[in-house]
This record gives C-alpha cells, structure tokens and sequence, in this order.
C-alpha cells in the first residue's frame, strides 16, 4: 500500500475498520515497510489484527496496540530498533510464525509494555 514510502512520518488510521488485504492479492501485508521517515503510527480501536510485515523496517518510536487485536502478523514489527510497544490487550494475541516456524514479530523491537498484572500471560 505505501511500502518504501521514504518521506511519510506519521499515520493516522483511528477511523480504519479493517487493515486486512486480500489473501489473494500479491501485495498481501507489508502496507507501510520500510518507510524509513515514519515516526507517529494512530492504530484504530476496531482493529483486530495487524497485517504480515504491517511495519517491518521502520524508525517508529511508539505504538498502542489497542485491546481488540486478538492476532499479529508474522514480521509485523521485525528490525523496529527505535520502537516501543504499548500492549492494551489483557490477553497476548496470537503471534504468526513465518513460513519456516519460526517467530520474528517483535525481534529486535527493545520494548514492548503489557497491562499491569499480564505480565505472566504473555
């Protein structure tokens, strides 16, 4: 969608329903990797799942993962160096593995928050 959009630094999608793409679509999840400016991501309080890649690559420094997400696509936040993530769910969403097994959602993303008392659920 804006992958490798190099001069994009925020994005607003509070009022999005859905971010979900077609699985038939050759372009399916990666919708903002690689935008090396982009800073500011809003996430919408519908959202219930974060695309494959969604944020792969980026400089972003925080995010709200809202309550209602239940799943996050594989890569979703991989090589996120800068990034902080805020989890609002009170239970862990399902994290996808990559095609060889292997899990890299949040590799190298330095910190990511959880409610207070889920600690030992996620």
């Amino acid at each position: 969608m804006f992958q490798k959009c190099k001069s994009l630094v925020s994005i607003d999608l509070s009022n999005c329903l859905s971010y979900r793409m077609s699985n038939n679509d050759p372009y399916y999840g990666g919708h903002f990797s690689e935008c090396d400016s982009l800073e500011n991501v809003t996430l919408s309080t519908h959202a219930n799942r974060l695309e494959d890649g969604m944020f792969n690559y980026n400089s972003i420094h925080s995010i709200t993962i809202p309550a209602n997400v239940t799943e996050i696509g594989q890569n979703c936040f991989y090589a996120c160096i800068n990034l902080t993530v805020t989890m609002l769910p009170t239970t862990p969403p399902t994290l996808d593995a990559g095609n060889d097994g292997v899990y890299r959602n949040f590799d190298m993303v330095p910190s990511i928050k959880v409610p207070a008392g889920t600690l030992s659920v996620y």
